[in-house]
């Protein structure tokens, strides 16, 4: 694989792209307006998370606007998500029972995504946890907050040497129809959660991004955002994408060369799809695990995902300038 990593954990529509950079306006090391974050020339980018990171791999809104408008060359993306997921990686365990043990052979799950990052070395970390341990009430907060420290910790140690961090914040729930519960009580304590990894994020020496969910004039509208007032649907992510350009790149998209921005986002999906399929291969009990006896003589083909990749990496920047 080419070039440096960034780890993103969370990231449209309307108003995304305001003008274009030409070569020479693009410098080696670009800050964005609002948070000052610098991204460099080959940052590899990968987002860590649940529900909200893993599905945007299905519709590539974020990675679309953060290709356009980020000024430095080269900059590529792994979501490395999990639904339901939290700083303990309870989601990510197989077949072993989910645990919060403190150490790595405690939690199966956990070690297996900083295994996850020292494959890739990102550049760049984003974090994306809180909206799940928010149903912890304050009881779970100050774990919540201890836990995160650590993963942060972990990842960064198996990253590329200066890998700096962004920590994405919880959204508030959304009312929708009964059955679904009113969402007050939630929204209350997911405030708390945001405020702390806002402090997390200052003590760390990272960049901190609230995220909010956009506002919908009625419910049909809404019906195109979330089908759940929590989870995004692909005019949800295309509208919060615009957050995250706002804060994190100088929002002056690129000119795309070739196609248009519907063309580019399927190459970003479609590679997506294919690291999918790398890093979370179906029928993984005969390929790694205790059946790979009976057909793990086929996992010599995982691997071959990686150029394929790759080609498609090097197609979504060549396709903007």
């Amino acid at each position: 694989m080419r070039g440096t990593w960034t780890i993103l954990a969370m990231l449209g529509s309307g108003c995304l792209w305001m003008g274009a950079l030409s070569a020479a306006d693009t410098p080696e090391v670009a800050s964005s307006a609002q948070s000052g974050f610098e991204w460099r020339d080959g940052d590899k980018v990968a987002l860590i998370g649940g529900t909200m990171i893993e599905r945007e791999q299905n519709y590539g809104f974020w990675e679309l606007a953060l290709t356009r408008n980020i000024p430095a060359r080269n900059v590529t993306f792994r979501n490395l998500g999990w639904s339901g997921d939290t700083v303990w990686a309870e989601s990510r365990g197989i077949f072993e029972p989910a645990g919060r043990g403190t150490s790595l052979h405690d939690n199966k799950g956990y070690g297996r995504l900083i295994e996850l990052v020292k494959e890739q070395k990102p550049t760049v970390l984003i974090f994306g946890y809180g909206a799940v341990e928010a149903f912890g009430g304050q009881p779970g907060l100050e774990p919540f907050v201890k836990q995160y420290e650590k993963m942060i910790t972990d990842c960064r140690a198996g990253s590329a040497e200066g890998v700096r961090v962004i920590l994405l914040g919880p959204m508030e729930l959304v009312a929708m129809q009964p059955p679904l519960p009113p969402p007050q009580a939630y929204n209350t304590m997911v405030t708390a959660y945001q405020d702390a990894i806002r402090a997390l994020a200052q003590s760390q020496g990272a960049t901190y991004v609230p995220l909010s969910f956009p506002q919908a004039r009625q419910a049909e509208e809404l019906s195109q955002l979330t089908d759940n007032g929590q989870h995004l649907k692909g005019e949800g992510y295309a509208r919060t994408a615009a957050q995250l350009v706002e804060r994190l790149t100088p929002a002056q998209p690129r000119t795309i060369k070739t196609g248009d921005e519907e063309s580019l986002r399927k190459l970003i999906q479609k590679k997506n799809e294919l690291f999918f399929h790398r890093h979370r291969p179906q029928n993984v009990t005969y390929l790694f695990l205790f059946r790979k006896h009976e057909q793990g003589n086929n996992a010599v083909d995982i691997p071959k995902f990686d150029p394929l990749v790759a080609d498609l990496e090097k197609q979504i920047s060549a396709a903007v300038e």
